[in-house]
């Protein structure tokens, strides 16, 4: 299809299907591979349950309507796994492409990308797995999301602009239904990641620093819940070696 005058694609995916926004710290991982699942390292399972994803793919814009279902189920994994939880929202993208790249459709590919994500938790599961959860209070939750990443700024003074990268991401969670006892829920994660690439030396390394930090309950016995959830973080992928964490 065409919209002011560019060429952009429109798909529809129905039923299971993998589904990431940008490095998948809120979204990007439907299934974990735990209990009776098996094949934890082989051949993990990451696929979220339907309806389905909208997407349309352009360049420099992108973005995704979806309504989707964890594909939790805590009868194989002994009530270890996470929440069955019903969401819909939407993101969209600004990005520029590396050289040849086509990131309106690979998050590797974008040297710069900015998105704004929100999506609504219609329902959850709030059995007794959960009552002694900090991840039992999505059911009615909004979260919104401002992610950035690569070579944004230009430091062309310093002779940096193209080797150094800063990525980062801030959810917000607000949630005035809250269960367990609390009124409502108010809390947000963030992280900060700067990088350098040394072009100078041999076989080019890189170095980052991620600095990540999630809200938590000052009060335990308040009525406003402000532990963050990780919801559907896919843990390990594109996450430096090194990294510090506040909990």
């Amino acid at each position: 299809m065409h919209l002011a005058g560019k060429s952009q694609q429109l798909t529809v995916l129905g039923g299971r299907q993998a589904f990431a926004v940008d490095d998948g710290f809120l979204i990007g991982k439907g299934t974990y591979s735990a209990g009776s699942r098996g094949a934890w390292w082989y051949a993990p399972r990451f696929a979220f349950s339907g309806p389905g994803v909208i997407k349309l793919e352009g360049n420099p814009v992108r973005a995704d309507i979806f309504m989707l279902e964890s594909n939790a189920d805590n009868d194989i994994d002994w009530g270890n796994d996470r929440p069955k939880t019903k969401f819909v929202g939407f993101d969209v993208s600004w990005f520029r492409n590396t050289p040849g790249g086509h990131g309106e459709s690979t998050y590797a590919d974008r040297a710069a990308y900015v998105t704004l994500t929100y999506f609504h938790v219609r329902d959850a599961d709030t059995s007794s797995h959960y009552d002694y959860s900090a991840r039992g209070d999505r059911n009615g939750m909004n979260v919104a999301s401002l992610s950035w990443g690569g070579t944004l700024v230009p430091f062309r003074p310093l002779d940096i602009s193209k080797n150094f990268t800063f990525y980062g991401s801030f959810v917000s969670q607000q949630n005035s239904h809250a269960g367990n006892g609390y009124k409502s829920v108010e809390a947000y994660g963030m992280y900060f990641e700067p990088g350098y690439r040394f072009t100078m030396l041999p076989w080019q390394p890189q170095i980052f620093y991620r600095y990540t930090r999630y809200g938590g309950n000052k009060n335990p016995n308040g009525t406003v819940k402000h532990s963050y959830d990780t919801f559907f973080l896919y843990d390990g992928r594109d996450y430096p070696e090194f990294c510090a964490v506040w909990l």
